[in-house]
């Protein structure tokens, strides 16, 4: 048997946590910019409010309503995710984190006499330890548990269910299931079944799978298969990433290069970070740059370059500079930018090198097919490049014991107070006006108690 955990209305649940006076008001996150609104508590979707409704077009109903409005935190949503996830794994320790709200459980060896029980206990730890509530689906297969968690979070005050193998129970629900509401089954999929007489679950659940894997492709198969209770998609446990992107929208629109550069190279030390996270190096770094495509009146441009290293690394001050050398190369004063980012790539893990940079079970040449730099293996260079990685070593510690940014590298600019924002920003960054505290992040936005 498998279980789907879903947060529910999860980024509306973690701010609740940290502000009880929203319990049972109406409430929405906005995304990126504040450009639209992502959650909706159910107050707010009894308000007739769609998911991904821009904020401007909605302006006057919210504050006719006394909705209240919240910027994206996602430095609070991730870490409040994070201890959802670790309290799932204290249950068992099959755990398949999905998204950022959501993770599959095995539930091998459970009893099923007392599955019901045993899923009640684990969605009332979750809210005791976290805050945030949960439902809970449970069948045979991951697809099948999707569906289930569904009908958990809409048609139960348990908030969980169990879908078993009884077929009668099974057929009315994937009778009154559309096609396109399946896990795994998009538009697009759900056109192509239109157009065989496949409209309902139930339809594509007796269908043949061959022909399903002909019409969509393999996954297409297992889905059916997994409609039958044949379980057909395993639990995918966390793999290294093969490339790191980070890129955003500016909150404003910008034209000069010591701005873009300074937006560039935050993104640059975020992806280093991450890059040094799950012990991996680099072999390039590709940055990019683009204007607003929805502003048909100014002139367009587009444009990438892709840097590629002797060898392999993971040295936050190197890819600045990396990075600032491709910018020069594809920068252009005319233009007005609303997008950058950068592109970490070819991607190999640190354990298949020795500190001296030798390999250890691959070569480079052998992996991509380049030549290694005969003067990179020298006794000075080493010195050199153990150094610098104590001294991105030691900044990361500092950053990690006494919060995100409290040692910031001078590409990344001297940041300016703005008038609206309670945080610092520059006029590359982000808008987020409605933002609420990094509750569990940042030592100087604990939550106070009079």
């Amino acid at each position: 048997m498998y279980a789907l955990v879903d947060c529910n209305n999860f980024y509306v649940s973690c701010e609740r946590v940290f502000n009880p006076i929203l319990q049972k008001k109406p409430v929405v996150v906005l995304s990126n910019n504040d450009g639209c609104i992502i959650a909706r508590s159910n107050e707010a979707k009894s308000l007739g409010i769609p998911m991904g409704a821009p904020m401007f077009k909605y302006k006057d109903l919210l504050l006719e309503n006394n909705v209240m409005v919240y910027s994206s935190n996602y430095t609070l949503y991730g870490d409040m995710s994070s201890r959802v996830m670790n309290c799932l794994k204290n249950f068992t320790p099959e755990v398949e984190v999905y998204s950022i709200d959501e993770a599959f459980l095995c539930l091998k060896g459970l009893n099923k006499n007392f599955l019901f029980k045993e899923m009640q206990k684990i969605k009332n730890d979750v809210y005791q330890w976290t805050g945030i509530p949960v439902s809970i689906g449970i069948a045979s297969t991951k697809t099948l548990a999707k569906l289930a968690n569904c009908i958990a979070k809409k048609h139960t005050r348990e908030g969980v269910y169990i879908i078993s193998n009884d077929s009668k129970e099974l057929e009315n629900i994937l009778k009154k299931t559309k096609v396109e509401d399946i896990w795994g089954i998009s538009k697009r999929w759900g056109a192509r079944l239109h157009n065989i007489s496949i409209f309902t679950g139930f339809q594509l659940k007796n269908s043949d799978p061959r022909q399903i894997k002909q019409c969509l492709s393999v996954v297409g198969e297992k889905i059916v298969r997994e409609l039958n209770g044949v379980p057909c998609i395993p639990l995918e446990f966390i793999q290294p990433r093969k490339s790191i992107m980070v890129s955003r929208s500016f909150g404003s629109m910008i034209s000069d290069f010591d701005n873009l550069k300074e937006a560039i190279s935050n993104h640059v030390v975020v992806a280093a970070s991450k890059l040094r996270s799950q012990s991996s190096l680099c072999n390039s770094i590709c940055v990019f740059i683009q204007t607003n495509r929805f502003h048909i009146k100014e002139p367009q441009y587009k444009n990438s370059k892709e840097i590629l290293f002797s060898e392999p690394m993971q040295n936050t001050f190197r890819l600045l500079k990396a990075s600032d050398q491709a910018l020069k190369l594809i920068y252009r004063s005319k233009f007005k930018y609303h997008k950058a980012g950068v592109i970490l790539s070819q991607l190999v893990t640190k354990t298949n090198y020795q500190i001296n940079n030798e390999m250890v079970n691959t070569t480079r040449e052998e992996k991509f097919g380049i030549q290694p730099d005969l003067f990179s293996n020298t006794l000075n260079n080493r010195k050199k490049q153990n150094r610098g990685d104590r001294f991105i070593d030691l900044i990361d510690e500092i950053n990690s014991k006494l919060g995100k940014g409290s040692i910031t590298y001078g590409a990344q600019g001297i940041q300016k107070k703005s008038k609206k924002a309670k945080d610092l920003r520059s006029n590359w960054q982000m808008k987020s006006y409605h933002r609420s505290p990094s509750y569990t992040t940042r030592w100087n936005e604990l939550l106070k108690v009079s």
